[in-house]
């Protein structure tokens, strides 16, 4: 009976054992996963609390045929970041995906193949890559992006971007500011907002003009094999034949084209006008109203279109060997000797690195109507 009740005991000595073994294994796994969680919840926090400190320098991107040039600023100091994920759509829903460290503080660009798409791209997106206290590395939120027009080129291709709106600063990837000489100034008109303001030899004396120096920028001297577009809004207070509106080398020496009075022409270093003798005419292009006009250059068939509000005017055939050279940019006068100053109004003025098209430059006019 003794040896009985011993057994007994033992046993329940036995099972209380166990069953506290039980609860403290129990309690370890149950700590294991506290502790994952507030792990990654950690991780999670400063990812947020880091994703916020990147950003797309917008007026940098540039869409290429098959990849992206885009320009990532960081702020010093904050967060470890392993490097930048990439993601990108199409107008198809397609989705590329990839993976740029990130070594540098200050913006640093990048070039993005545009793999695995079917149409063309309509947003960037970019998501920080952080290194977490484990030793791993963990994707972030999305922390900036950029959308494209899928129907119009916006950023695509443009070389100079000179929205005139109260300062001389190109917003294009290319920083191609204009340097300004005489009076020149900003207005503000009724349809347009801030305008640059060319007063000419009518009301100042000096001469007043807007100069780009190309030196600097070898693609904006575009080449015999490169294609162009430039585009302007204008409108003119005075309509002579001799007021250039912007020339880009009217020298003996050098190709160049020149829009003055109502005359559209290039020098081969001859002078060719888009319509022998006459240019545009006088009744279409009137003082006081506000003009479209771009110009573009398509190599391939050796000639420049221009366009005035979208619509054809005229086509000048080129020399295979035409080509700015290195004489600056001008608005507002003639190149070399800064003579024959316009006196109207300039906004808006882009030059693209390839020719747009027709429906293209309609897009542009929309959008910076």
């Amino acid at each position: 009976m003794q040896k009985r009740l011993n057994k007994k005991g033992l046993s329940e000595v036995i099972t209380s054992l166990i069953i506290i073994l039980l609860v403290f294994v129990a309690i370890g796994i149950v700590w294991v996963v506290v502790v994952n969680i507030l792990k990654g919840a950690s991780d999670d926090v400063s990812i947020e609390q880091f994703s916020v400190q990147l950003k797309i320098d917008k007026q940098y991107t540039k869409i290429n045929a098959d990849t992206i040039e885009i320009k990532v600023q960081r702020k010093a100091g904050e967060g470890n970041l392993a490097g930048i994920k990439f993601i990108i759509e199409d107008e198809n829903g397609a989705i590329s995906v990839n993976q740029e460290p990130l070594n540098v503080l200050e913006g640093k660009p990048y070039i993005i193949p545009l793999n695995g798409l079917s149409g063309n791209p309509t947003k960037i997106s970019i998501a920080p890559i952080f290194n977490s206290s484990n030793g791993k590395t963990k994707d972030g939120n999305i922390a900036d992006f950029q959308e494209f027009d899928a129907s119009g080129p916006n950023l695509n291709n443009v070389y100079l971007w000179l929205p005139l709106d109260g300062n001389f600063q190109d917003i294009s990837r290319e920083e191609n500011s204009g340097t300004q000489y005489g009076n020149i100034g900003f207005t503000t008109d009724p349809i347009r907002g801030k305008v640059l303001n060319l007063l000419g030899p009518n009301v100042n004396p000096t001469n007043d003009y807007l100069e780009i120096n190309v030196t600097k920028n070898p693609e904006l001297q575009f080449g015999t094999n490169q294609d162009f577009t430039i585009l302007l809004w204008v409108k003119t207070n005075y309509i002579t034949n001799n007021r250039f509106v912007f020339d880009t080398g009217y020298t003996p020496h050098q190709n160049g084209i020149s829009f003055y009075g109502t005359k559209i022409a290039i020098w081969t270093p001859t002078e060719i006008y888009c319509q022998p003798g006459i240019g545009l005419p006088s009744n279409d292009w009137r003082n006081g109203q506000w003009y479209h006009f771009a110009f573009a250059a398509n190599r391939t068939e050796n000639k420049i279109t221009a366009y005035r509000n979208g619509v054809s005017v005229c086509n000048i055939q080129i020399p295979t060997n035409f080509n700015f050279g290195t004489n600056p940019i001008v608005i507002g006068a003639q190149t070399i000797s800064h003579g024959y100053p316009f006196n109207g109004q300039v906004d808006d003025f882009r030059i693209y690195s390839r020719a747009l098209s027709q429906q293209e430059i309609n897009a542009i006019k929309a959008e910076s109507q």
